[in-house]
């Protein structure tokens, strides 16, 4: 398991669900919608649609995504609006906060199709 450790370094899931949506991914064909329906079913994705993107909703959000993750994250990467820090200092000011620019390139990407090897 370290080995997959090192392999998915530095990506926000653990390395089971990366591996088993990839599985999904290119064992049924699906589409990448299709692969986050199936997980949405098991609980790992990490969205909250709010009116406001005050403190007290990025607040709501970080205390219902580390309630579907069981373990506290070893940083969370955002945007720079300050409701995210205000909710970070007040939720879990332990864990690394990173607003850089490219810091989210790994999630940004994410939805861009996957090339397909022949066999």
């Amino acid at each position: 398991m370290s080995n997959d450790r090192q392999h998915y370094y530095r990506h926000r899931f653990p390395p089971e669900i990366i591996s088993h949506a990839v599985w999904l991914y290119h064992r049924f064909c699906l589409s990448f919608c299709d692969v986050e329906d199936l997980l949405a079913e098991r609980g790992v994705i990490d969205i909250l649609v709010q009116r406001r993107r005050d403190a007290r909703a990025a607040t709501r959000f970080f205390r219902k995504l580390l309630k579907g993750q069981g373990t506290e994250p070893r940083w969370l990467i955002t945007e720079k609006p300050g409701s995210y820090g205000a909710a970070h200092r007040s939720v879990m000011p332990s864990v690394e906060h990173v607003t850089a620019r490219y810091a989210n390139n790994l999630a940004e990407v994410s939805h861009q199709p996957t090339p397909r090897t022949s066999l």
